[in-house]
């Protein structure tokens, strides 16, 4: 035969005990949901402006890298010459800037690939919590030497595609510092 147990009321220590759990665990909830906001804050806020021939775009950038590259002059033996004397055929660039884009808009594309297209331009790099000084990197004759466009199912911050852009320059200036080839 069953036993049947009278029901009785929980104790108000009890109660308690599982009210201040209760809050703790929505309070434990919280304090992630806090922690894991912080971390996806940008920082640092990364700006291009490029002006080509008076026409000035406003970039958002996720990344910069500059590179200076080695390379001189490229020389070449004159066509027109019996003599093979080597001649200067065109001076190389020697700096290369890659980032990546948040949104690459058709009015920078207008500018950034038309041919033989040549451009100057700023980046402006600011921390936000105003811990690190503004660090401004221009540059000058600028052309496009890579472009690359991922797109996916997923999102990137709030865009279809992952845009990564390389550009090659002939003259660099980082904080006021002219980057001499």
């Amino acid at each position: 035969m069953l036993a049947v147990k009278a029901y009785s009321a929980p104790k108000k220590s009890d109660m308690k005990k599982n009210i201040i759990l209760t809050l703790l665990l929505i309070l434990l909830g919280a304090g992630i949901n806090s922690v894991h906001a912080q971390s996806e804050e940008e920082r640092n806020k990364i700006q291009m402006v490029i002006d080509e021939g008076g026409q000035k775009i406003i970039v958002d950038l996720n990344n910069i890298s500059t590179t200076m590259s080695g390379y001189s002059t490229a020389y070449a033996v004159d066509s027109n010459s019996t003599t093979g004397k080597k001649v200067a055929a065109e001076q190389s660039d020697y700096f290369y800037l890659s980032m990546e884009v948040k949104k690459i808009e058709p009015s920078m594309m207008k500018i950034l690939f038309k041919r033989d297209a040549r451009f100057d331009g700023t980046i402006t790099v600011t921390d936000t919590y105003g811990k690190n000084p503004v660090r401004i990197i221009k540059f000058k004759q600028a052309k496009v030497s890579n472009y690359s466009d991922q797109i996916s199912r997923a999102s990137y911050n709030d865009a279809y595609s992952m845009s990564a852009l390389s550009v090659s320059c002939n003259s660099i200036t980082i904080d006021g510092v002219v980057i001499a080839p």
